[in-house]
């Protein structure tokens, strides 16, 4: 009995921790979830990101930056080539430069080209300079819109390393849980296969006792399943629910009910039974040897049994328990 009080308290501690690593588990999946949806809501801003730039990928954006850069190298490059125009001018302008060239003497050899075609050239070219500059102001306006308020790629990479990070080390985490919960459950299902021949030895007593002889024997297996002997066969079948009548089904439960509060109040506390209308399916002589087994639990323990039926207080009465109608 010391022994087995050891066991039991052994068996509750090991059941508190299985609680306390089961929440701890809750807890991981919900951090885990927490951060599944911190990593889904970067990759979300990535895509907004990306959609207000008008491209579909970050290579696409990047594409676009090395563009950009490339249009401010040739917009430093034509700057350059400004300075370098104006300070060859001297102050001078273009057009004051023609005129002193038509008033100096013409060369030996003329170009091909006549001064009118060289001037519409000269034209054109100053038109193509222009519309390069209003298009590389354009696209200084829009990028400098685009990107104002918000953070650059690389941020945005970091982050979202960090969350898988994160997310590989909650798995870690997680997997290390479920594998101690699985230990702690097999140790509970090792602690119930000792109890188990104790119990099954109980509750056939007690289903010998209601049934008058019929039912002798019950087993119950390390996985707890209940297995009872066919008087007609002699052979032990699982699944009552199948071979035997509902009333005998509802008696074998009752009984095992019977044997684990006497296994439980083995260590001295007596445990409480609390039953409703239980005998909906026996019959008289079958609800008398109940009734006079739950008389001697009673002796020990306390027992409350909700009934509706009469047959059932006037077997109770005829054992002299104590009744209150409602």
């Amino acid at each position: 009995l010391r022994a087995y009080r050891i066991r039991s308290a052994n068996h509750q501690s090991r059941r508190g921790r299985l609680d306390t690593l089961n929440e701890q588990l809750a807890d991981l999946d919900g951090r885990l979830e927490e951060e599944r949806q911190a990593l889904e809501g970067a990759e979300a801003a990535l895509n907004a990101l990306l959609a207000e730039l008008g491209v579909d990928s970050v290579e696409a954006c990047r594409e676009r930056t090395e563009q950009a850069g490339a249009w401010r190298e040739a917009r430093d490059a034509q700057e350059r080539l400004e300075q370098e125009l104006a300070r060859l001018l001297n102050g001078e302008s273009l057009e004051s430069l023609a005129e002193r060239a038509a008033q100096a003497e013409p060369p030996a050899e003329l170009p091909a080209e006549s001064a009118q075609e060289l001037r519409d050239r000269r034209a054109q070219v100053a038109a193509e300079i222009e519309a390069k500059r209003q298009e590389a102001y354009t696209l200084q306006l829009a990028l400098a819109e685009q990107t104002a308020g918000t953070r650059t790629l690389n941020e945005i990479e970091e982050d979202r390393a960090a969350a898988a990070r994160r997310v590989d080390a909650l798995e870690a985490e997680m997997e290390a849980a479920s594998y101690a919960a699985s230990l702690i459950e097999e140790v509970a299902r090792d602690r119930h296969a000792r109890i188990a021949p104790q119990l099954a030895r109980r509750a056939s007593e007690r289903l010998g006792a209601i049934t008058g002889g019929v039912y002798n024997e019950l087993l119950i297996s390390r996985d707890l399943r209940v297995s009872v002997r066919i008087p007609q066969t002699d052979q032990l079948n699982t699944g009552a629910e199948n071979w035997l009548s509902k009333g005998t089904v509802d008696q074998i439960y009752f009984a095992l009910r019977l044997a684990m509060i006497e296994t439980l109040s083995d260590s001295g506390e007596r445990i409480p039974m609390l039953l409703d209308d239980p005998f909906a399916n026996y019959d008289d002589q079958r609800l008398n040897h109940a009734m006079e087994l739950l008389t001697r639990l009673g002796e020990g323990s306390q027992v409350i049994l909700f009934t509706c039926r009469d047959d059932v207080v006037e077997a109770g009465e005829s054992f002299g328990v104590s009744v209150m109608r409602l």
